[in-house]
C-alpha cells in the first residue's frame, strides 16, 4: 500500500509540474524505488523527449531554489490549484480512487488499480510537514466516508459509528473497523482498545474493492 501511495503521489506531482510548466504530462515518466542507502521509498522522474528539455534540472532547485516549492509542494497542499481541483465536489464525489480527470491516463493503465488520489495527497501533505496527521479527519477522507462509505455500509445492514478516526460498523453477525492504509499496526491496536471486542479490521481501500462498480470510476 505504501508503494501505491507513493506512485499516486508521483502522478499528482507530475500533474502539478505539467500545470506549472505548461507542458504535456506525457513528457515526464515516473519511477518508484527503495533507496539502498536510506531504505526510504522514493519517486523519480525521467524526461521522455529526445535529449531532454532540461525540466528535471530546472525543477531540482539547484539554480532556482524556490521552484520545487512552487511547482511541486504548493499546488498539492490546501489552497493549491491541484489540491482544490481534486477536492472539488464534482470530482471528489464521483472519483473514489482515480480517474482520467486526475491521475489516470493511457500510459499508466497497467497500474490503474493501484492509483488513489487521496493516498497521494496524504504523501503530499507529509512532504510538506513530516508531522502531518494521516487520518480520516482531513477533508478529502471525511467527505468520502460520509458521502460514499457510510451509505455503502448502511445499505449492507450495518450500524455505523464515525467519530474522529474511528469508523466502526456492526450488525447481528460481526463488527468491522475501517482503517487507513498507511496506519501502523501499533496505531491500529491503540485505536482498537476503544471499540467493540473481536472487531475485524479492514483498511478502506480493501473495503472499496467490494463496492458495486457503480460506486467506483472504472
Amino acid at each position: 500500500m505504501v508503494k501505491s501511495a507513493y506512485i499516486s503521489w508521483g502522478y499528482l506531482v507530475r500533474k502539478s509540474i505539467a500545470n506549472y510548466l505548461d507542458i504535456d504530462s506525457s513528457e515526464l515518466s515516473i519511477g518508484f524505488y527503495i533507496s539502498p542507502t536510506t531504505q526510504n521509498a522514493e519517486i523519480f522522474f525521467v524526461e521522455k523527449l529526445e535529449n531532454g528539455a532540461g525540466y528535471c534540472n530546472f525543477l531540482s532547485g539547484r539554480k532556482y531554489h524556490e521552484i520545487p516549492q512552487k511547482a511541486i509542494i504548493d499546488p498539492l497542499n490546501e489552497g493549491g490549484v491541484i489540491y482544490e481541483q481534486l477536492i472539488s465536489g464534482e470530482h471528489s464525489l464521483e472519483c473514489s480512487t482515480s480517474c482520467y480527470d486526475c491521475i489516470r491516463d493511457y500510459s499508466n493503465q497497467f497500474i490503474h488499480g493501484q492509483l488513489d488520489w487521496r493516498l497521494g495527497l496524504d504523501i503530499a501533505r507529509l512532504s510538506m510537514n513530516k508531522d502531518a496527521c494521516v487520518d480520516f479527519t482531513v477533508e478529502y477522507w471525511r467527505s468520502y466516508i460520509t458521502s460514499t462509505i457510510i451509505p455503502f455500509l448502511t445499505n449492507k445492514g450495518y450500524i455505523v459509528r464515525f467519530e474522529g478516526n474511528v469508523l466502526e460498523a456492526t450488525n447481528d453477525n460481526c463488527a468491522i473497523m475501517v482503517t487507513h492504509p498507511l496506519w501502523s499496526e501499533i496505531f491500529i491496536r491503540k485505536i482498537k482498545k476503544g471499540v467493540t471486542d473481536n472487531v475485524k479490521v479492514i483498511n478502506i481501500i480493501d473495503l472499496t474493492k467490494n463496492m458495486p462498480i457503480g460506486n467506483t470510476i472504472a
